[in-house]
């Protein structure tokens, strides 16, 4: 019966489809939607992340969900503001022998601390282990809501870095591949995103209710 309807045939014509070009883009270290991103940039030419996903036909509506829902937790109980350097990449720490300078302040700006130490370990690649050393070591103890508060604002990080990437791509003269830094960082949230166990960690930072 299921070989004659036109849902299981054209399944498995996706499947087969996308097997054949795993073994074909294997030596490239290619998966296939990188293929179809590399082909429609070298048919169309630049685009934004929005026109990928249009050329891609991807449903933006399946994250919004998701980020509307992580909002509202996050609103439950907002940290209060603290000054915050906003890009704390591993190049922005400086270690004189006795104490730690930062530096490369261009986006900083009153925030919450949990941003900072999420943004600090996605930034850092650094481990699930090390985040609750940060976390523990700001605030004096690793609770359960504070560091999937901070988990949750590193990968939301991830998505904004995005975002930049677009527009330095569009607009910067620096002699830097943006495209493809953006790129490793949409790849890199969207499987720690698919990854993630979601509804714990908002039940997590809901749970940091005063």
């Amino acid at each position: 019966m299921t070989d004659e309807m036109v849902c299981f045939s054209l399944y498995s014509a996706a499947c087969a489809t996308t097997q054949a070009y795993r073994a074909l883009l294997a030596p490239w270290g290619l998966t296939y939607p990188q293929y179809l991103v590399l082909a429609i940039l070298w048919h169309e030419g630049d685009q934004t992340i929005g026109s990928l996903g249009d050329a891609m036909q991807l449903d933006s509506g399946t994250l919004s969900p998701l980020v509307r829902r992580l909002e509202q937790a996050m609103r439950l109980n907002p940290e209060a503001l603290v000054p915050c350097n906003n890009d704390l990449l591993a190049e922005n720490f400086l270690w004189d022998g006795t104490r730690f300078r930062l530096i490369d302040w261009e986006y900083s700006g009153m925030n919450e601390a949990s941003f900072e130490l999420g943004n600090v370990w996605s930034e850092s690649d650094l481990s699930l282990a090390q985040l609750e050393q940060l976390v523990a070591a700001y605030w004096g103890e690793a609770t359960a809501a504070k560091i999937a508060r901070a988990r949750m604002w590193g990968l939301m990080s991830k998505y904004g870095w995005t975002l930049w990437g677009v527009i330095q791509h569009n607009l910067s003269d620096i002699d830097f591949d943006f495209w493809e830094w953006l790129m490793d960082k949409h790849d890199r949230a969207t499987l720690e995103f698919d990854g993630l166990d979601f509804d714990r960690l908002v039940a997590d930072i809901e749970s940091d209710v005063a």
